[in-house]
């Protein structure tokens, strides 16, 4: 039976990871051995605890790992739930690696066989998301996005902000250039042939762009695919809104990340011109 593993890095959301936890313990169909990575990363609220509480009165134990990181952000939780996987389950090519966000919550019945379905549909996928994609370009040393597309759920279209975009319905697919998390799912074959996450832009930003151009050097499509959920804007995304060390140098942080994409693949750029 193939696998399917999902890592869900969370800090500080007591106000919502059961929620997060009982879409993706709700909605997956059990047709496929799973396992669900809890990146429980920096919280000093009741997170770990309602974590513990909801695995244990739905009998997760043996589907539910929780793993512990020092407030190291979304890039390097990433990874370390990958390499934990890794070490420790010696995943096959073809097994399913969903990463979400703790401000998603799915409602996606059995999500998990409509993306084994796609993929048996489409063998050249590489990134795909649930939310949205756009198209790049590089101009003075900087990435450039363009051409944004959205799933029907995703914050833009719900609150109707962000720019001109193309909103795809659910169950819809449509194929970009790069996408934008969460939640996403990736064959652990990519991870294996393109790497993790690059952690020379932790803790946070232009990660998914970095992503999805490897994905595009080593010849596959990345993707939205347009499955139910919930977020909100205001849920404040991986890391709450109060003001932390990131959330206050956020802007240098985006900016220096962006140049670095856009240096990094400076090849890649020139030769789509």
């Amino acid at each position: 039976m193939r696998n399917c593993f999902l890592i869900i890095p969370t800090h500080n959301k007591e106000s919502l990871i059961e929620q997060v936890f009982d879409g993706i313990a709700a909605n997956l169909s059990n047709e496929l051995n799973y396992k669900i990575l809890f990146i429980v990363d920096g919280c000093v609220d009741k997170t770990e605890i309602i974590l513990h509480e909801y695995t244990n009165k739905h009998n997760l134990n043996d589907n539910v790992i929780m793993l512990f990181a020092p407030d190291i952000h979304e890039i390097k939780s990433l990874n370390l739930g990958l390499e934990y996987i890794l070490d420790n389950f010696h995943p096959n090519d073809d097994d399913l690696v969903f990463t979400v966000q703790d401000d998603c919550v799915i409602q996606e019945p059995n999500f998990d066989l409509k993306f084994l379905d796609l993929f048996y549909q489409q063998t050249d996928l590489g990134y795909i998301t649930w939310r949205l994609g756009c198209n790049l370009h590089s101009y003075g040393g900087k990435l450039i996005e363009s051409n944004f597309v959205e799933s029907e759920f995703g914050h833009w279209s719900t609150a109707k902000i962000g720019p001109k975009l193309t909103q795809i319905k659910r169950g819809t697919f449509a194929h970009t250039e790069a996408v934008i998390r969460s939640p996403t799912c990736v064959l652990w074959k990519r991870y294996k042939e393109v790497g993790f996450y690059n952690e020379d832009l932790a803790p946070c930003g232009f990660d998914c762009h970095d992503m999805s151009i490897r994905m595009n050097i080593a010849g596959y499509r990345n993707g939205i695919f347009a499955l139910k959920y919930q977020s909100d804007v205001d849920w404040g995304s991986t890391r709450e809104k109060p003001q932390t060390k990131v959330n206050s140098n956020i802007r240098q942080i985006f900016d220096r990340n962006n140049q670095h994409v856009a240096k990094t693949y400076s090849d890649y750029f020139e030769n789509k011109q």
